[in-house]
């Protein structure tokens, strides 16, 4: 048979993914307007508030006027959502073979279907017009694992509209089966959790996740071999994965002769739309969007021409690091009084978390224990810097008890370890607070004596194009494993603290409060709908990217001879 080389990718989003959770939990509420608010925000809302005007990420005050009967539930704790999300992705992953399953936040998932749908055009004869039921296989080995479809009905839309009997490339015929299999993960999902998703069929995560966007809520969407060029065209600059929102307005101002400095550009909605047709008969070279990204221009270039060279990437089962962050509005804190609640408050947090993913069945033992916590701040400056500072030290052994209550264990740890990391990082006398994040980092296995890093280093590779933040894992619970029980080693005194400036992802957070964003090695997000894509969506490309490891940022030609540095290690304590 002839072959062909181009990744067969599917990405499902999950439809008002908060809303829909807390709509499964009392149904009275799936025909009311509802909004899931996080601080002063909507984090989503449901298509029922939707047609009355209501907009995810509004204003809970703004939303209420639009909206009088509005019903609004609070979503700070992610708990519901999280065991949810990992349910679904448990049960996906059952389907997908070698685990070619990513999650992005907790709303998306993106599936290799290379390999399976490669099998099953090897055994199956392309019948172009034919009503005659053909029979896809979930499994090598067992041939009654599948699924019956009907080739020549082509299940949701595809991009541009074209007859179901239409495909004849192989190419074609790969993505047709795909969005078969597509089909029917979808009603998978929806039967067993009671949750629709829209799915995006195409050869590259990029377009893939796009092309789900196109027809939603509730359905799925192809996008034809060929049509890539004139299917991104249209889109808007700034919705492109992979653009930042300060990248966006920059090429939106080249483009219309204008000229915005960085301290003005605002994250509002905007009201002039560029479209990435527009941008590429303007910026004609990779050179002219150089400055315009901070130094992304050929990643950048590629991008809105359509390529994406990312994988899908294997999630393994433990994570390799567990972070807990909140932003502030300026004034809200300043001074150690009004910070050490909220160091507790996440650290808090941060040990349920670690109880939750890194303990095993039963609860009575450890399957993998963080070597190091570290704590990173932000600013508030003028000139909107989005860089975060960080400190690192030793875990200390208590917090591995199975018996002390973790509000005991939070309390000891923010007053002899954090307190003294954030004074280490702030040495000015008068100061802002916009961000903390409180993390548990470079994590060894439950009997102490292996780095979970190494477990994994034969895994598939990472993607490289579109993840500068890591993607989401929520699944240790049902997961057997044979480490023994972590018996908390002796008290040391704190290594030596080391420090770094990191450059925050581009775009950075919206003014006020933010949500609580819980982050694992592969980058937790929390809203409903792609707040963050990784790398791409709304904070887009940072200027380094970061090292899978440890977290620190390093530019990409220096990344590989960097995590050298990490396979040769032995006593020396990193900062993630």
């Amino acid at each position: 048979m002839e072959q062909s080389k181009e990744p067969i990718i599917l990405h499902f989003d999950f439809d008002c993914f908060y809303a829909s959770v807390v709509e499964n939990e009392n149904p009275a509420l799936k025909t009311v307007p509802l909004g899931i608010q996080q601080k002063n925000i909507l984090a989503t809302c449901n298509y029922v508030a939707r047609a009355q005007g209501v907009k995810k990420l509004q204003l809970i005050t703004a939303a209420k006027k639009q909206c009088k009967n509005l019903v609004i539930v609070n979503g700070e704790d992610l708990t519901r959502f999280r065991v949810v999300s990992k349910n679904i992705w448990l049960f996906v992953r059952e389907f997908v073979w070698h685990n070619l399953t990513e999650r992005l936040g907790l709303d998306e998932i993106f599936i290799d279907a290379t390999e399976m749908i490669d099998f099953n055009m090897s055994q199956l004869r392309f019948q172009p017009g034919s009503k005659d039921p053909s029979f896809f296989r979930l499994s090598r080995n067992d041939p009654s694992a599948g699924f019956p479809f009907v080739w020549d009905e082509l299940p949701g839309y595809t991009y541009p509209p074209a007859a179901s009997s239409g495909p004849h490339s192989l190419l074609h015929q790969r993505l047709f089966l795909a969005s078969h299999l597509a089909s029917f993960i979808r009603t998978q999902i929806l039967t067993n959790f009671n949750h629709t998703c829209s799915a995006g069929i195409s050869t590259t995560k990029l377009t893939a996740k796009l092309a789900g966007s196109v027809n939603k809520p509730d359905a799925q969407t192809l996008l034809l071999p060929g049509f890539e060029a004139a299917f991104l065209a249209g889109h808007e600059i700034g919705k492109v994965p992979g653009v930042g929102f300060k990248s966006a307005q920059k090429i939106r101002d080249k483009v219309l002769g204008r000229t915005t400095k960085d301290e003005e550009i605002e994250f509002t909605e905007i009201s002039e739309k560029v479209t990435v047709g527009t941008v590429i008969s303007v910026i004609t070279t990779p050179a002219q969007l150089e400055p315009l990204t901070g130094g992304n221009g050929q990643k950048i270039w590629r991008l809105l021409h359509g390529i994406d060279p990312s994988r899908v990437a294997a999630a393994p089962i433990v994570p390799t690091q567990i972070s807990i962050e909140d932003t502030f509005r300026p004034g809200r804190i300043t001074c150690l009084n009004q910070l050490t609640p909220v160091l507790h408050q996440l650290t808090l947090k941060l040990l349920q978390r670690m109880h939750a993913d890194l303990i095993g069945p039963g609860g009575e033992k450890w399957l993998a224990h963080p070597k190091n916590f570290r704590l990173s701040i932000r600013f508030h400056t003028r000139n909107r810097d989005f860089a975060r500072m960080s400190r690192s030290g030793r875990m200390p052994g208590y917090v591995f008890s199975l018996s002390t209550p973790l509000d005991v264990v939070a309390e000891r740890l923010v007053r002899e370890v954090v307190v003294g990391l954030f004074k280490g990082l702030c040495t000015e006398r008068k100061w802002e607070l916009q961000l903390v994040n409180v993390a548990a980092v470079n994590m060894a296995d439950g009997g102490g004596g292996v780095d979970i890093r190494d477990m994994f280093s034969t895994l598939r590779p990472r993607s490289e194009s579109w993840e500068n933040k890591e993607e989401p894992t929520e699944y240790l619970d049902g997961i057997v494993n044979n480490s023994q029980q972590y018996n908390s080693p002796p008290e040391k005194e704190p290594e030596p603290i080391k420090e770094v400036k990191e450059d925050e992802d581009e775009g950075g957070e919206q003014e006020g409060e933010g949500e609580e964003v819980v982050e694992l090695e592969w980058g937790d997000g929390l809203s409903d709908s792609s707040v963050e894509y990784g790398g791409i969506g709304s904070r887009g490309f940072s200027h380094n990217d970061p090292c899978p490891i440890c977290g620190e940022r390093f530019p990409v030609f220096a990344l590989e001879a960097h995590q050298r540095f990490h396979q040769s290690e032995t006593e020396i304590e990193i900062l993630g």
